[in-house]
């Protein structure tokens, strides 16, 4: 009787000690995980913070360039699309305002984006309506492919706002579309529907 005590007992310590390792293994796991969860989100905002400053410098360098362009006196169907241009970007930049502020960065030019605003007025005035357009075109498409994941990235909170940023950057892909055929109001009423729906 005794012995079989003694064998329930020890089989009672053995459980507890196993269980008890288990727990230990249980609670490290689960700070692995933590410790790869907080990774991950480090990661993704640094991500999200690369590409949300790289599009609003972009903006600044759009309206940094519309100004400057617009100095030089454009006319006829310059003129109209530039114009528009302008306007597009102020508008811009007052919708990106509070989130450019939420997450702490300028809205204004930095030293890069003012030469590159130098070098667009440079090629507005050497190359024709045509080859400024295709330009204009093909960096706007390659640089929307860039800014696609800042979707995926963002914080859930504003995700709606960085999936209107996305598809402003589309608006601007079909304005310049019709830009290039020549079809200067058509490029207009893009930009001007689109803002008129997201007022």
């Amino acid at each position: 009787m005794k012995i079989s005590i003694a064998l329930c007992t020890l089989a009672c310590v053995l459980c507890l000690a196993c269980g008890g390792s288990s727990a230990q293994g249980t609670g490290s796991d689960e700070r692995q995980t933590d410790n790869g969860e907080a990774e991950r989100d480090a990661e993704r905002h640094a991500q999200f913070m690369e590409l949300w400053e790289m599009e609003v410098q972009n903006r600044a360098w759009g309206l940094e360039s519309a100004e400057r362009i617009l100095e030089r006196e454009p006319t006829g169907d310059d003129l109209l699309f530039l114009s528009n241009w302008k306007r597009w970007e102020d508008y811009l930049k007052e919708k990106y305002a509070p989130y450019a502020s939420k997450y702490g960065l300028s809205q204004e030019p930095g030293r890069s984006e003012r030469r590159r605003a130098g070098l667009s007025v440079i090629g507005n005035a050497l190359l024709s309506e045509r080859r400024m357009s295709e330009l204009m075109l093909d960096s706007t498409i390659d640089y929307l492919e860039k800014l696609r994941p800042i979707v995926e990235v963002a914080p859930e909170e504003d995700a709606a706002f960085f999936a209107f940023v996305v598809r402003q950057e589309e608006v601007q892909v079909d304005s310049l579309r019709h830009r290039l055929e020549g079809e200067n109001q058509q490029a207009v009423d893009v930009l001007i529907e689109f803002m008129n729906a997201h007022p």
